[in-house]
């Protein structure tokens, strides 16, 4: 929740008002940590707790910013089709499991932009059961990916380096 927060919070300061972010968090969350600012442009009840956002909200809205798990469900709002998204951009990919990451991903056409970022040079997916971590589960979509020839060719992706690290502290 706190990354998601952190990008609405960009994105309000930098996108032109004609923009409209919807920050969908989950119904369980505690109103409490969300920052005032983002309540908003969040999806409230009647009775101040977090709710899905009904189809109308959602089509009136540039962006949508919530979490890999959330955009799973946003799919069963009456009338909305995520095949209607032009791009999804998933941040720290490296560090999500590749189930995870791909709930956001399995309902988009095949014109949408798919833009993954992450560094996998640092943590990797949590896994806590042994199992799963032998069978393949710790490695994260963006890993499997970038070990495949397309990516080490360079032909029908991109893969850039960070210039600059705004969240180090000098």
């Amino acid at each position: 929740d706190a990354a998601c927060d952190v990008l609405a919070r960009r994105l309000m300061r930098r996108l032109p008002k004609s923009h409209k972010i919807l920050r969908v968090n989950w119904y369980s969350r505690i109103p409490s940590s969300l920052p005032v600012d983002l309540y908003s442009i969040s999806s409230v009840n009647k009775e101040g707790f977090f709710a899905f956002p009904t189809f109308m909200e959602i089509e009136s809205t540039s962006v949508i910013v919530c979490q890999c798990f959330v955009a799973g469900y946003l799919k069963q709002i009456s009338g909305f089709k995520m095949f209607s998204f032009s791009h999804v951009f998933v941040d720290e990919v490296s560090q999500a499991m590749e189930a995870e990451t791909l709930v956001p991903l399995l309902n988009v056409s095949s014109a949408c932009s798919i833009i993954l970022s992450g560094d996998p040079q640092q943590l990797g997916p949590t896994i806590r059961d042994h199992v799963a971590a032998r069978m393949g589960l710790g490695l994260s979509l963006q890993e499997r990916l970038m070990a495949l020839p397309l990516y080490e060719s360079g032909k029908y992706c991109i893969t850039t380096r960070l210039v600059g690290n705004y969240r180090s502290h000098k």
